[in-house]
């Protein structure tokens, strides 16, 4: 049976390429679709100490768009014992919701889908950083996730702001340049396959900066000099 909680409500922003977040709070995520269909994908996640990938990367001149590179990468840094498998809705969501379904599988079998998928097409594999980031405002308070994309996905930044419910009425921080939610283009599953280095339509995607006024009301945190 479906429940309520096999939803996912989210926005998702493009941010800055300067904004910058203290690695204190991050960690690294290696994920991949060993099937991805026309309605649904299954996904497969490992996350990472960001301290361990960054000493393997470091110590071993690790390049991540390398076969073999990111395979290591894979095999000898520092995760959690457990991982994750997802069954996706595949596109960009309507209306800012999507099906998800998720179960903790062995970082073990995950580490050795992620090591052949990595042999097989070095490109398909996401890595991205990743850093929460709480955001108040007149007695609300907003959870955002922000992932710093690596490898053949650099330099994309995106941010997601999700909950349990619609995310509405939102209070948009600074760093935001312009909304995505909905766009299948900044999916994970659409740069598996088609990695953002790639894309020869870059200008005309990220322009002209906009955002929804599908969610209520939104509040816009000042820059400077506003």
């Amino acid at each position: 049976m479906t429940e309520i909680t096999d939803f996912e409500f989210e926005r998702k922003f493009l941010l800055k390429n300067d904004t910058s977040f203290p690695n204190t709070n991050g960690y690294f995520i290696f994920q991949a679709f060993p099937y991805l269909g026309d309605s649904c994908g299954i996904r497969v996640r490992m996350e990472a100490s960001l301290q361990s990938v960054e000493h393997i990367i470091r110590t071993h001149g690790l390049n991540l768009k390398r076969s073999d590179d990111v395979a290591y990468l894979i095999e000898h840094c520092d995760c959690s014992e457990d991982s994750l498998l997802t069954i996706k809705e595949s596109g960009g969501g309507c209306s800012g919701v999507r099906y998800e379904k998720e179960t903790t599988v062995s970082t073990n079998v995950v580490r050795s889908i992620l090591m052949h998928l990595a042999h097989r097409d070095v490109s398909a594999i996401i890595l991205k950083e990743r850093y929460s980031h709480i955001v108040s405002f007149q007695k609300r308070t907003w959870s955002w996730e922000i992932d710093v994309f690596q490898g053949f996905n650099a330099p994309l930044v995106l941010a997601e702001c999700e909950d349990a419910a619609p995310v509405t009425d939102l209070f948009i921080p600074k760093f935001c340049e312009r909304e995505v939610t909905g766009d299948i283009q900044f999916t994970n599953a659409y740069l598996a396959v088609h990695p953002f280095s790639t894309w020869t339509n870059r200008d005309s995607v990220l322009s002209p900066l906009s955002f929804s006024n599908e969610f209520g009301t939104n509040t816009f945190e000042a820059t400077e000099g506003n």
